[in-house]
């Protein structure tokens, strides 16, 4: 029997479990080739599948907006709301600047103020608060509402609300700040007011629903406010037979009496 050579068994085992190391250095790159080429091939297919799966994941857990509610909209038109939000069902919610949204609602005319809300069922909701009516102007183009910062909206003839002052002339729009501070004097001094003239553009005049007419200068329309006022205080002149009260004159105050047939038809 033949003695075994306990050293050269074990190197050769050795050698029977490693693998060449060239065989393995070569087959590495093929390896990765080969998955690219896998991968190349599947994209088509994959990336419209992980779109659609991360659209249905994202709709379950209300992450896409569904649905717009819009409140508080009374002068704008719901359409031109939509348009200046440009935010379409089925945009992600997280990527949503909502800041940039609020902005572009809030260059709406009438519009003073918008909120923007995420809600977890998928829901944006809009909340607008608009500026309010100040007058009814009766424009050289129809009839339109006027707000405090002077915007307009047309308005038909069936709609026209009854519990507004009347501004009539050209150019009242682009004075809706004088209106405001003669409607608040106005109502202050409990004024039965008819309506608020707009004359050439430059001034005002008011006229009173016994038809008595005051005349505002085309400046410092504040201070002849507070003039009528203080003068008002002292006289009970419009319960008098007076037509015209005038302002216009900085030193004085003209006052212009009824016709003496129509004092009697009244008398």
């Amino acid at each position: 029997m033949r003695p075994v050579n306990l050293r050269a068994a074990r190197r050769h085992q050795a050698q029977l479990r490693l693998p060449p190391r060239r065989a393995t250095r070569r087959s590495a790159p093929a390896l990765m080739a080969a998955t690219l080429a896998l991968l190349t091939l599947a994209t088509p297919w994959l990336l419209p599948a992980a779109e659609m799966f991360a659209s249905r994941a994202q709709a379950t857990l209300g992450l896409v907006v569904e649905e717009v509610r819009i409140d508080g909209a009374r002068r704008l038109d719901e359409a031109a709301i939509r348009t200046a939000l440009a935010i379409e069902p089925g945009t992600a919610m997280l990527g949503l600047d909502l800041d940039a949204a609020r902005n572009r609602l809030e260059d709406l005319a009438w519009v003073d103020h918008a909120v923007i809300r995420r809600l977890l069922t998928g829901t944006l909701e809009i909340h607008l608060t608009e500026h309010q009516a100040l007058a009814l102007w009766l424009a050289p183009d129809g009839v339109a509402l006027l707000s405090e910062n002077g915007e307009t909206v047309p308005v038909a003839q069936h709609e026209v609300p009854r519990d507004l002052p009347l501004v009539t002339g050209a150019g009242a729009a682009a004075a809706a700040e004088e209106v405001a501070q003669i409607l608040v004097l106005a109502d202050r001094l409990d004024l039965s007011l008819d309506r608020l003239e707009r004359l050439g553009e430059r001034r005002w005049r008011l006229v009173l629903d016994s038809q008595q007419r005051v005349e505002l200068p085309a400046e410092d329309v504040d201070r002849a406010l507070r003039r009528l006022e203080r003068f008002l205080a002292k006289e009970e002149l419009l319960e008098r037979a007076v037509a015209v009260v005038d302002l216009r004159l900085d030193d004085r105050i003209v006052v212009s009496p009824l016709p003496l047939l129509r004092q009697e038809a009244q008398g």
